[in-house]
């Protein structure tokens, strides 16, 4: 069996990014087949709880920017619809 150990760093990049979903299908799978454990110390989960907050703010205002972005198009191409994204973006400001 394979023992994993991943350090808080890379869990919250992990957070950061919904293109790490597969990989963590992917290591999902393998902890339910039997063929890796994962090893999470106290420290990485104290470490993830004090940087969860930040995490969640960072992904907030990023949505928020391109929710605005798309918005912007929209209305620079005189299509309708920007006032949704505008309301959409304030809500996660």
């Amino acid at each position: 069996m394979l023992r994993i150990l991943i350090d808080t760093c890379v869990w919250l990049d992990i957070a950061k990014d919904y293109r790490h979903l597969k990989t963590l299908d992917v290591l999902i799978d393998l902890i339910r087949d039997g063929e890796a454990e994962l090893v999470v110390p106290q420290q990485t989960l104290d470490e993830f709880e004090r940087n969860k907050g930040r995490i969640v703010k960072e992904t907030s205002q990023g949505i928020s920017a391109v929710f605005k972005r798309v918005s912007d198009a929209i209305r620079q191409h005189g299509r309708g619809g920007s006032a949704f994204l505008d309301s959409l973006a304030a809500e996660l400001s």
